[in-house]
Parts: structure tokens; sequence; C-alpha cells
């Protein structure tokens, strides 16, 4: 819309014909670059650099948008609820699926600074409980980068790894391996409320809320807000696997 290029770097092989994601990132004009997973900052890096020596400016993107520029949306997303919470009279205990972090770091950053009451729960889709250096000590780093763009000041705005809740039970086949937990709560959350959750993301992140409902985790007497992420395009890419 505004005439800036769209360079995307992408882990794995493309696909024919494009689906999904891929498909929308094609019909939008964005620039793919392929390349091994484990190859996608190395490139990220070039990437820019090659850009820059062409005389463009580009900035670069983290994984999943996950800075703090990026959590600051759903820092700001926290008022918002918290006004439709003051009006109903309660906190909601927030459950919302997470990966690079940057969603779960702004809303538990936006919930410290409104007094919020309500627990945010991350379920974690791809990131084990037990990994070095620890998921919630990165959550902690982008959501101090976002107070500091926010120009909070640090004694009584930083958060430490204690402050973010995590739950990696539900990490299933591993990243973007559709499962039949997934399977169940996408056709589950379809067919009763006609909403539509991605099976990497959203869907996995319903899952585990089915199960912790199942385990008496969550009852009918708490209240609890599922933040839905997005992630429906992808659906389409996973066909065969509803199909089975």
């Amino acid at each position: 819309m505004h005439g800036i290029d769209c360079h995307l770097v992408l882990g794995g092989d493309p696909t024919h014909p494009a689906n999904g994601n891929a498909l929308l990132d094609d019909l939008c004009g964005a620039h793919l670059h392929h390349v091994p997973k484990t190859e996608r900052l190395i490139k990220l890096q070039a990437l820019a650099s090659t850009l820059k020596e062409q005389g463009e400016r580009p900035y670069v993107v983290p994984l999943g948008g996950s800075n703090g520029l990026g959590a600051l949306g759903y820092a700001l997303a926290m008022q918002e609820l918290r006004d439709q919470c003051t009006a109903l009279g309660m906190d909601w205990n927030i459950l919302v699926a997470t990966s690079s972090g940057g969603t779960q770091a702004g809303l538990t950053l936006g919930a410290h600074l409104l007094g919020y009451r309500g627990i945010v729960l991350g379920i974690s889709i791809d990131q084990p409980a037990d990994r070095h250096p620890s998921y919630q000590s990165d959550m902690a780093t982008i959501a101090n980068e976002s107070a500091r763009l926010l120009d909070l000041d640090p004694q009584t705005t930083h958060l430490t790894e204690k402050d973010f809740h995590l739950n990696a039970d539900y990490l299933g086949g591993g990243y973007g391996i559709l499962g039949p937990p997934e399977i169940e709560a996408t056709r589950l959350l379809a067919s009763t409320e006609g909403i539509f959750v991605g099976p990497v993301y959203s869907g996995r992140a319903v899952a585990g809320l089915i199960d912790l409902i199942r385990q008496g985790t969550y009852t009918a007497d708490h209240n609890v807000l599922y933040w839905h992420t997005g992630g429906a395009p992808a659906l389409f890419a996973y066909a065969e696997g509803f199909a089975e």
C-alpha cells in the first residue's frame, strides 16, 4: 500500500502450488527467500546487508516480530481489555499461544502497568520448559525493551522471568505438526462457535485450554479469556491432515 518492499526469509522448501500463508505472501507481492530453518537468521542479516549496499534502508523484523517495538501493540491492547473488564466488573485470566514470546511479553507488561489482576498464561507451542536460557527470561527482555521505548521508570516497571506464567505440556509432535489434540480443538471451535483457529499456534493453545478444563484447572467458576492470535489461513495448508 505504501510502496515499501517486503522480503521474507522462510525456513524450508517452497511448496507448489503455494497454499496457506505462502499463497497470501505471494498475492501481496512479497519477495520470498527460502533457506533451511537453521540458516534463517544468517540469511536475514546477509539480506539486510545486501539491501543496504543497494542503497535501501531495511528494517529487520525478528522472528515473530518479537522485540520491544513489536510487543508494544499487545501492551497497549491490555488497556482496551482492562476497560472491558471494568465494565463487566471482573478481571479475566488470559490464555494465549506463545512461541517467539512477543505477544505474551506485551500482554504481561500491559497487565503489570495497569494493575490487571488476571493471570496471563502462555501455552508454549514449540519451546520446552527446560530450555536455556529460560523462555521466560527472553520474554522479560522483550517486555523491558518495550518499557524503555515508553520511557518508563525501570525501577517500577522492570520485569523478571518470575513475572511470566508458562505451560509447556502441549508441544505435541513439534512445531507445525498436526496431531489429534489440534484436530479436535480446531473442529470443536469451528463446529460450535464458527471460530477458526490455525493448527500451528492458536489451535494448539486451544487444545491446551480444553485439556486444562478437563483436568479441572479451569472450572465453570473461573473467568477465562482465550486471546485469539489468528492463523486461520494456515488451515488450508493442512487439509490432508484434517481429512485423515
